[in-house]
């Protein structure tokens, strides 16, 4: 039977730290850290409510003395799409300065 390790996985959304008190015990190495981490991660990003644009989410795996041994990186990107209307010759005539993303960028190829 294979040793068990404690390990604990801090979770990060963006800056904000959720620190992992209780820990996991698991057995079989570095595999089933990984395994852990990924599974923590995936879970995380679906109870998150998408509230920004750009999100990333994080899992900080380490060992029982606080040593590092992976992280889990996962970057959340929302882009709207927009759908167009057909045009009208009212509707040209009222033509305002095309949207844009907060980068600058023009929203639905304004431009």
């Amino acid at each position: 039977m294979a040793a068990l390790s404690l390990n604990y996985f801090d979770v990060r959304n963006n800056d904000r730290l959720f620190s992992d008190t209780e820990g996991t015990w698991l057995a079989g190495g570095m595999d089933s850290v990984r395994l852990e981490a990924f599974a923590a991660l995936t879970d995380y990003a679906r109870e998150v409510t998408p509230t920004v644009i750009c999100r990333r989410l994080t899992v900080e795996a380490r060992d029982e003395d606080s040593k590092p041994l992976l992280e889990a990186v996962m970057d959340v990107v929302i882009g709207v799409v927009c759908l167009r209307r057909p045009r009208t010759a009212k509707a040209l005539k009222k033509r305002r300065a095309p949207a844009r993303m907060p980068s600058g960028e023009p929203i639905c190829g304004a431009d």
